[in-house]
Parts: C-alpha cells; structure tokens; sequence
C-alpha cells in the first residue's frame, strides 16, 4: 500500500500510470489547469519539491495536486 502523498518528503517521484498516459494526451476527465500542467510535466525522476520550485503555482503545493491524481489513480509514486 502507497503512503498519502502528505506523508511523503519532497524527494517522493511520481510516474503517470498509463491512464494518466491517456489523460495527458487525450483529456478525457475534467481536471484544472493546474492538474493538468502537473500531469505533464511527471516524468518518473524528477523529485516532488523539484516540480514545486519548477511549476511555481501561487496558492497550490504540489503535493496537494499530486495527491489528487494520486486518488485518481493517474499519477502512481515511485519506490526506490
């Protein structure tokens, strides 16, 4: 079982799960720009903090979005 992401230090890396693959290409779900743009740019080595200095949202952590991918099975965490 995956930990929540909230428990997870900045140096957690995410991958898209093929239906976020699918997602990413084709939007089929309703997510916000900002779900969007952090689904794009996933990429299975970059660490959470590292996409929070490189996506610069104002007013949203990363890791609140990334947790809501999670839950919507479009965004599976790394084990190293």
């Amino acid at each position: 079982m995956v930990a929540p992401l909230s428990r997870l230090d900045g140096r957690a890396v995410l991958h898209r799960t093929p239906a976020g693959s699918r997602e990413a290409l084709n939007t089929t779900t309703a997510l916000s720009q900002m779900q969007r743009r952090l689904l794009l740019v996933v990429n299975g080595y970059t660490p959470v903090d590292e996409l929070q200095q490189r996506l610069q949202f104002e007013n949203e952590d990363v890791r609140d979005l990334a947790s809501s991918l999670l839950d919507r099975d479009l965004l599976q965490r790394l084990d190293r």
